[in-house]
């Protein structure tokens, strides 16, 4: 029963960290941000760091291009959301 609950809460955390990923803040028909060419923006204290993706029922992969601080801003967000989901549950609190 344990081993259960334990696995069903790791999928969750999986699912929501997915989803926030997934999550675009930026209407559909809003302008694509100009793009600045990797050489004006390398620092090498900062590089560029680039990571493909595939969609559930996507053939193509997406790109995604951040500077290092920009990832781990991610991470640390979806750390906090899975951190903060996994509470919730324990408390039975309902998430919004």
């Amino acid at each position: 029963m344990r081993r259960t609950t334990v696995a069903i809460a790791s999928g969750l955390a999986l699912v929501f960290a997915s989803a926030a990923l997934a999550d675009s803040t930026t209407p559909a028909n809003a302008p694509a941000p100009q793009m600045q060419p990797a050489s004006a923006t390398q620092d090498s204290s900062n590089p560029i760091i680039c990571k493909s993706y595939v969609h559930e029922g996507d053939v193509i992969r997406t790109k995604d291009c951040r500077t290092k601080h920009q990832w781990e801003a991610v991470e640390r967000q979806n750390r906090e959301d899975v951190t903060e989901t996994q509470l919730r549950s324990l408390e039975g609190t309902p998430m919004h």
